[in-house]
């Protein structure tokens, strides 16, 4: 471990000891694993030239998009993850920062390798899709993953919801948790008792339409790819496969401020102390 790294770590750990902000300030991340620490996971924009149109990638080798078809997307504006400026949320919900220059941002603690949420969601509402705008928001509270020394990520969304800008009834569903038993033909058949997140990986994902992959972070970047089928609480959508794609930067974070116990003032200011003298006083 670099002496950086060994500061950092003894850093956080006072911190989260004591509960003080530290100040530290937001700086790029650049090894090929993530140390210990704060960090915001960036959701990068997907790339745009005139004539092409937005670069989804190929080979694995993916930007940031979202799609309900059973391919992504290429050359066109639909279902591509771009920095927004909608003024007027979808179906009153909104989880973006628009005009940031970037499509999103979540907030993690690494510790150990392992991936916690620290509760910062932005993200970007997607626009064009076949419900119209779609947007995505809660917390990321409830996230938990891993990462290990090669950069591979298994990252799992728990508590995300999301709603259909076109379908006032869908809003605050479930829309990435696979309730389904399979199909019959092309119609999906009756839930199961499956209450789990589908889980972003750097490595393959697949769903009954396509199979794409992922890339490891490598010091910059990493591309987490999550493919599934819409649960019962989208009604007509039930059924309909869906492909995600994050392709995203790991920028150091400053630790959250902690409240600190009124116990810890007390002593830590030597308040107890004044008290303890005034008392003697009136003696």
């Amino acid at each position: 471990m670099n002496s950086y790294a060994k500061k950092s770590s003894i850093a956080i750990a006072i911190t989260t000891t004591i509960g003080i902000n530290t100040g530290i300030m937001p700086s790029p991340v650049s090894a090929a694993t993530l140390a210990d620490g704060y960090y915001d996971m960036v959701i990068n924009n997907t790339p745009y030239s005139v004539g092409s149109g937005f670069d989804f990638g190929s080979d694995g080798a993916w930007n940031s998009s979202f799609t309900t078809g059973p391919v992504l997307p290429s050359g066109v504006t639909s279902q591509s993850l771009y920095d927004d400026t909608i003024a007027s949320p979808a179906n009153g919900k909104y989880a973006g920062v628009p005009n940031d220059g970037v499509s999103g941002t979540i907030g993690i603690q690494v510790i150990g390798g392992a991936i916690t949420g620290t509760g910062k969601f932005e993200f970007d509402t997607i626009s064009n899709t076949v419900g119209g705008e779609f947007v995505e928001y809660g917390s990321s509270s409830g996230f938990t993953g891993n990462i290990d020394a090669a950069g591979n990520i298994s990252l799992t969304p728990t508590g995300t919801l999301g709603t259909f800008g076109s379908f006032a009834a869908l809003v605050d569903e479930r829309w990435n948790v696979d309730d389904f038993n399979g199909f019959t033909g092309s119609i999906p058949n009756a839930p199961n008792s499956n209450t789990a997140w589908d889980t972003f990986t750097t490595g393959s994902s697949t769903n009954a339409a396509v199979t794409i992959n992922g890339a490891a972070y490598d010091g910059t970047t990493a591309i987490l790819v999550k493919t599934g089928i819409f649960g019962t609480d989208w009604g007509g959508f039930f059924g309909a496969q869906y492909i995600e794609v994050w392709n995203v930067s790991f920028v150091q974070a400053p630790v959250p401020a902690v409240p600190i116990p009124a116990a810890v003032w007390l002593f830590g200011s030597g308040l107890l102390g004044l008290v303890g003298v005034a008392r003697h006083k009136k003696r």
